[in-house]
Parts: structure tokens; sequence; C-alpha cells
């Protein structure tokens, strides 16, 4: 009986550390998480405007107005300086996460 007691006892500790590990992996990369997320619903965004600015400029009516087709160049270059600087941060960002990942593997 006195086994059975020991190896109860054993197991619960085990339990036990394993929730205590979750509850810290969760802790380690929950900020992360939210911040990959944010990071893809700004570039969705971008993204989505970047495809009607390329549409609006794909349109033989927008030709005839110079300065429309200036102001959608000038936007795309800045959604493209944007969409750069997001992409290189959620890679930044997966890379920490998956180091973070590994070391609780």
């Amino acid at each position: 009986m006195a086994k059975t007691d020991s190896s109860e006892i054993s197991r619960k500790e085990q339990k036990r550390l394993e929730a205590e590990l979750r509850n810290k992996k969760h802790q380690a990369t929950k900020f992360l998480y939210k911040e990959i997320e944010k990071l893809e619903e700004q570039i969705s965004s971008l993204e989505d405007e970047k495809k009607s600015l390329l549409d609006k400029l794909n349109d033989e009516a927008l030709y005839s107005k110079s300065e429309e087709i200036v102001k959608i160049s000038v936007r795309l270059k800045e959604i493209e300086n944007h969409l750069q600087v997001l992409y290189n941060n959620w890679e930044e960002k997966n890379e920490e996460l998956n180091q973070i990942l590994k070391a609780f593997s």
C-alpha cells in the first residue's frame, strides 16, 4: 500500500509540474501571440488597401487624372515601406516565439 501512495503522490506531483510548465509557457508567449496577431491584422489591412489602389491604377479612366495617379503612387510607396517594416517585425516576433517554444520543448 505504501508503494501506491508513493506512486500516487509522484503522479500528482508530475501533473502539478506539468500544469506549472504550461502556465509558464503561456505567460512567456501570450504577449508575443498578441503582437503577432496585431501585426497580421495591420499587414492584411495594408495589403487590402494596396490591392484596391492597384485596381484603381488599372482603370483606364484614371489616366486622364494625373494628380490622382500621383497621389495613388505616393500612397502605394508609403504602403510598401510600411509593409516592409511590418513584415520584418512579424519575422522577428515569430523567431522570438519559436525560440521560447523551443525552450519549453
